[in-house]
């Protein structure tokens, strides 16, 4: 995200607003597949039992997905209409 922040021309301001909202559900998936070992982030199977065995844990990371994408085009459009 810095470096992208680096390369674009957009305030430090958005930049900031863009970083407070996808740092923190990132950062708690980390830490929470950290936990898990690191095996966990390499093995496609052991994703899926993992999200098998929490529910919560598959719908919050797809929410957070869904939200990363929809948030994309969102911004492309906020930053085409800046432009």
């Amino acid at each position: 995200l810095d470096l992208g922040f680096g390369l674009t021309k957009i305030s430090l301001k958005k930049y900031f607003l863009i970083s407070m909202v996808a740092s923190p559900a990132r950062i708690l998936f980390v830490q929470y597949f950290l936990a898990m070992g690191v095996g966990s982030i390499t093995d496609p199977q052991r994703i899926a039992e993992i999200m098998m065995q929490d529910p919560v844990v598959f719908v919050v990371l797809s929410l957070y997905g869904w939200g990363a994408i929809i948030a994309l085009f969102f911004m492309k459009k906020i930053f085409q209409k800046a432009s």
